[in-house]
């Protein structure tokens, strides 16, 4: 597999992708209980857990080339969404951990991006 190499052309057209999937971001989404995101979790983001409030989840790579693709990935849908996760690269790992810090807590968005992030990992 060739290793992704982002130039303006690429993010444009990734970009416009990304602002067509579902719902996109809800701005006025509460905050969710423990087990309303436990439920959530189990449901839409089965790979993630949660840890101190916030959805995580690590991913493993063959390649540093395709950490790093990935990652410009992640950052393409957080953007388009105005959501940010926190985002650690080590090598061949991507640890990303997710919640909407003006509300102070998981909100469904947190969800929606976890499964648009998991849906990321099949793109080229």
């Amino acid at each position: 597999m060739e290793p992704f190499r982002p130039n303006a052309e690429s993010y444009t057209t990734f970009s416009a992708e990304v602002v067509t999937q579902p719902e996109g971001m809800l701005p006025d989404t509460p905050v969710l209980t423990e087990a309303q995101a436990e439920s959530r979790r189990a449901k839409q983001a089965p790979k993630w857990r949660l840890a101190d409030g916030h959805l995580a989840r690590t991913f493993t790579f063959a390649q540093v080339s395709e950490s790093q693709a990935f990652t410009h990935r992640v950052q393409g849908l957080s953007h388009s969404r105005n959501q940010h996760p926190h985002i650690f690269v080590d090598f061949k790992a991507v640890h990303i951990e997710l919640w909407t810090q003006a509300k102070g807590g998981l909100t469904r968005n947190d969800f929606d991006l976890a499964e648009l992030i998991d849906q990321a990992l099949d793109m080229p």
